[in-house]
């Protein structure tokens, strides 16, 4: 069980979408080439609330913490290959103080709502050595390791399988 609330986006988390977007660090984590412009924040988010469906293609949530309030996003969509793909990032004054668990569990335990008795699988950049650790905890075993073609950094596939993994 996690002490994180994951739920719809909101016209009011823009200001957290912009802090966490355009933080080029964070987003160098995600496999984002550069960090993304206020507008194009904006946009997004503007089409993802226009877009939501209990069961989307691609579905974007704020991660909030009963005291600290919105420490990051959750994302769980169904990949090019058809995969139940999860994903998560945080803003950066919450790393290394635990959260990352809280908001991995979380997205983890929403996707296993969304996709039941299906696998799952996340990319993480390899250095991201954080998020790696959080997912094996969480049941995720390494599969395959390659070279993102856009960026030439060194990605790992995780997978979960379920309980008879």
């Amino acid at each position: 069980m996690t002490i994180l609330t994951l739920r719809p986006l909101r016209e009011t988390d823009l200001t957290t979408l912009i802090e966490l977007e355009t933080d080029a660090e964070a987003m160098f984590y995600t496999g984002s080439p550069e960090p993304k412009s206020t507008q194009a924040i904006e946009q997004n988010l503007h089409k993802l609330l226009a877009d939501f469906e209990p069961l989307p293609k691609f579905q974007k949530l704020m991660a909030v913490h009963p005291e600290h309030g919105s420490i990051g996003i959750a994302v769980m969509y169904r990949g090019e290959s058809g995969e139940a793909e999860i994903g998560y990032m945080m803003l950066r004054r919450f790393w290394g103080k635990g959260f990352g668990h809280h908001l991995a569990q979380a997205t983890f335990e929403r996707a296993q709502q969304w996709f039941p008795n299906e696998p799952l699988t996340a990319l993480v950049y390899e250095d991201n050595i954080a998020s790696t650790k959080v997912l094996l905890k969480l049941g995720f075993v390494i599969t395959k390791r390659m070279v993102c073609p856009d960026r030439g950094l060194k990605d790992q596939k995780l997978e979960w399988h379920g309980l008879e993994q």
